[in-house]
């Protein structure tokens, strides 16, 4: 299969459009089970080959169609099945932005807007960054008073709202010293034989067990 599009780019040209078709059958062999998480590499390297042709001058016309921004929405879905989570947030950000500088805002831009939501709030999971949670509820409020989506949107909803009820029982504590000392917030200290020592709070230790059980 590669030969053949490898032929093809040979033969006409290297095109954003043979890059990007490359990454979708190869993306839908994986969705059916047909090849195996070592194909994620080239499936990405597709994606940003075809990315890196739309922003050069030659295709620069393409960011000015709704093809640019669903290609990022599409990418950063494959990004959070692959759990890279950071990028998928990028991408999917991305993707948002540029259905809005188009105008456009359609099922593909809400579900763009749900990655990104799924994708910032795995990051909190992980890095218990504030931040990431306060993006994740954002984007779930934009949602609230819509009451019927596409099946895909309305999966992806589902998903952010129960990642999300998930930590709002938790208060949630800073990590690092940094902030302590910036917000003049201390954990009270305690002692561990002669030595002291922060008290982690057992809410935080529940989130830090979640997040290595559902994103290691």
């Amino acid at each position: 299969m590669n030969r053949e599009f490898d032929y093809i780019e040979h033969m006409y040209s290297a095109h954003p459009y043979v890059f990007y078709q490359r990454a979708r059958i190869l993306k839908e062999l994986r969705q059916d089970h047909i090849i195996g998480d070592e194909y994620n590499h080239l499936i990405k390297s597709n994606y940003d080959s075809c990315l890196m042709m739309i922003n050069s001058p030659s295709f620069a016309q393409i960011k000015n169609t709704r093809t640019y921004p669903s290609i990022l929405w599409i990418y950063a879905m494959f990004l959070l099945s692959s759990n890279s989570l950071e990028p998928a947030s990028h991408y999917a950000d991305d993707a948002v932005k540029n259905f809005e500088r188009l105008s456009i805002k359609d099922s593909d831009y809400d579900d763009a807007l749900l990655i990104y939501g799924i994708a910032e709030i795995g990051l909190f999971a992980l890095t218990l960054d504030k931040n990431h949670l306060k993006n994740a509820r954002n984007v779930a409020k934009k949602f609230e008073k819509k009451k019927c989506f596409p099946k895909n949107v309305q999966v992806h909803y589902d998903h952010l709202t129960q990642e999300i009820a998930i930590y709002n029982r938790f208060k949630i504590y800073a990590r690092n010293e940094s902030f302590h000392n910036q917000h003049n917030f201390a954990l009270p200290a305690i002692n561990h034989g002669g030595q002291e020592g922060f008290a982690v709070p057992i809410q935080l230790f529940c989130i830090y067990v979640y997040a290595q059980a559902r994103f290691r």
